[in-house]
């Protein structure tokens, strides 16, 4: 996958705006040839023609469905239709195109390219401000359905964070539990600042 600066593995798109725009992603495919024996590399190369069927895991990911591949390598456009997801589903939305030989499917599939894209939580309006918040500030909220956890489980939520927010308040309420059960639960809050990387110096 050829990017602007360096070569990446996939696609990973994570924004703080719910209203996901279409964009179009550029993937280059080489073929590795590995030397026979009794055979030249030159040979081999000027013999390679793979007539490869792509195909799409998703409907928001198009791309043609047929591509002819010489040992150079051939690029191709993929339409990521991100607009196409519902503002309202939350979570990590998961793709990806497969490359398989159209003479031979039996192989399998010879590349995979992964395309993830973050939907953030939508931030609604508080009904009611809290008295210890302070002069002038405005609240907000986050609300997320009610779920059983058992041990070990990990859910993990992903929230647009408005630009004027400072700090926040994070409430968790039992449904139904009964009072002589006792559960240990680790909230653990990572923060995600634009045009980086990482996420170690920002996690609490």
């Amino acid at each position: 996958l050829r990017g602007s600066s360096h070569s990446m593995r996939g696609v990973y798109v994570r924004s703080n705006d719910t209203n996901l725009e279409d964009f179009e992603a550029s993937v280059f495919v080489k073929p590795e040839l590995h030397a026979m024996k009794n055979r030249t590399m030159h040979d081999d190369r000027l013999a390679l023609e793979v007539h490869l069927e792509l195909k799409c895991s998703a409907s928001w990911l198009q791309c043609s469905p047929h591509m002819l591949v010489h040992a150079q390598g051939r690029e191709f456009r993929v339409l990521v239709a991100a607009s196409s997801l519902d503002p309202l589903d939350e979570g990590v939305h998961y793709a990806n195109i497969e490359g398989f030989d159209a003479d031979r499917p039996e192989l399998g599939a010879l590349f995979r390219i992964p395309f993830t894209i973050v939907q953030p939580t939508l931030c609604m309006a508080a009904l009611s401000p809290r008295a210890s918040m302070p002069p002038g500030a405005s609240a907000i909220s986050v609300g997320t359905e009610w779920r059983p956890f058992r041990a070990g489980d990990l859910i993990r939520h992903f929230v647009s964070v408005p630009s004027e927010a400072s700090w926040m308040t994070v409430e968790i309420a039992a449904r139904g539990a009964s009072s002589k059960l006792s559960a240990l639960m680790c909230l653990h809050a990572v923060q995600l600042p634009l045009r980086t990387h990482t996420f170690k110096q920002h996690q609490s």
